[in-house]
């Protein structure tokens, strides 16, 4: 239930913090709970900003 979140354009950046969300989050935090996901969180910088975002790895 936590999510590392590192920023990608920096090369050998370590982790800049965690998410965690066992208890407190909005539907997303549900979404890969299984033993054969489905999605994965990604980390991506879009227009300079790293976000975290959810990438779907195979069909639903």
């Amino acid at each position: 239930m936590v999510l590392d979140f590192y920023r990608p354009d920096i090369i050998n950046e370590p982790v800049i913090c965690q998410v965690y969300c066992e208890k407190k989050g909005n539907w997303v935090r549900l979404v890969n709970h299984s033993c054969k996901p489905c999605a994965r969180f990604v980390i991506k910088v879009v227009s300079g900003k790293a976000r975290a975002m959810l990438q779907v790895i195979r069909d639903i």
